[in-house]
């Protein structure tokens, strides 16, 4: 499970969240594991680069921070 990827702002649109992403994948993969989980803010302006990267949304949680509910939602991949 990929709890949260986080690009700084100077570097974004360059590539690096998805060779990231990729390389990620690419080792899980090769290590066994079958599947992905990545979980996001539901609120995130960012959710679209999980899309574009093929995700599919497949689940919603909210959890507590210091007192206030935030709904996150996670995003699935099949590796291989």
């Amino acid at each position: 499970e990929i709890y949260t990827l986080y690009v700084s702002p100077a570097d974004q649109g360059l590539g690096y969240g998805a060779a990231l992403f990729n390389q990620a994948c690419g080792y899980l993969h090769s290590a066994g594991y079958s599947n992905l989980i990545l979980w996001t803010l539901a609120a995130s302006p960012y959710r679209a680069f999980y899309l574009k990267m093929g995700g599919d949304e497949i689940a919603e949680r909210q959890e507590d921070f210091t007192g206030v509910p935030v709904s996150h939602i996670a995003f699935g991949w099949p590796l291989g």
